[in-house]
Parts: structure tokens; C-alpha cells; sequence
């Protein structure tokens, strides 16, 4: 019983060191090399993904997901790509795409994360989902000021 306690405790103290570690985002191949997804919020439904070299598609959808949660107030259920990769208005010599939570017309489904196709939708769940245990995503939300 006493095994256990000492186990609780040292989880909740670690919870706050875990919390911190989300500003890393950890490459599936666990060596550790850090990058950030930048987010530039774009208007109250739109945003843009800015894609580090090195970023997964998986990775920029879970970037675009976490931003919903984070920082998107409401009950969001659908993710839509209003632009395709192409070259980022606001981080020059990077590339981005521009998600919406508004619908667009003839919003096609996948069961890949692309990035090229405008009009993709993916449910909040499945952008999440892609966001599991092998890595932590961090956001770094840049406003216009």
C-alpha cells in the first residue's frame, strides 16, 4: 500500500514536468530532435499550419487540431483544408496550409492525412487520433500584433 502511495505521489509531482515537455515535439523516431509547428490564426474560423522540414502531414493535422482545442471556442467537429501546402503568407521561405472549421462545399473524406487536397475534412477525432502517445505536439501561436 505504501509502494503505491509513493508511486501516486511521485506521478502528480511529475505531472507538471510532463506538461512542460509539450513544448517539444518528439519525431516517432525518438531521437529528440526538437521543432515547433508554428499556427498563425487567420480569422475566428481559419488558420495556417506553417510545416517545420521535417513535419509529418500526420503531424501538421495534429498541430491543426490541438490549436481547435486550445484556442477555438466551441464544439468543433470537422477539420477542413480550405488551402493546400504551398508557400506560407506568413513565415517566408516555409510552406503551410490554411485549415478551416468553417464547411466547405463538397468536402471529400480520406483515410490519409494528405496536405494537397483543398476541401479535405477530417473529424476532430481522427486529427486527434494522430496525435497519440509516439509524440507531443507543440503550438506556437503567433497573432498579427
Amino acid at each position: 500500500m505504501l509502494k503505491r502511495l509513493i508511486f501516486i505521489a511521485l506521478v502528480c509531482a511529475a505531472l507538471p514536468t510532463l506538461a512542460a515537455a509539450q513544448t517539444i515535439l518528439f519525431p516517432r523516431d525518438r531521437d529528440f530532435d526538437r521543432f515547433v509547428i508554428p499556427v498563425y490564426p487567420l480569422s475566428a474560423t481559419s488558420f495556417e499550419v506553417v510545416r517545420d522540414d521535417r513535419a509529418s502531414p500526420a503531424a501538421m493535422w495534429c498541430a491543426a487540431s490541438k490549436y481547435v482545442d486550445r484556442y477555438v471556442p466551441g464544439d468543433v467537429r470537422d477539420l477542413f483544408v480550405a488551402q493546400a501546402l504551398s508557400q506560407s503568407a506568413n513565415a517566408p521561405g516555409k510552406k503551410g496550409m490554411v485549415f478551416t472549421i468553417a464547411p466547405i462545399a463538397n468536402a471529400s473524406s480520406s483515410v490519409t492525412f494528405g496536405v494537397n487536397t483543398p476541401g479535405l475534412r477530417k473529424s476532430m477525432a481522427a486529427a486527434n487520433s494522430v496525435c497519440g502517445g509516439d509524440f507531443f505536439v507543440v503550438l506556437r501561436v503567433r497573432t498579427a500584433s
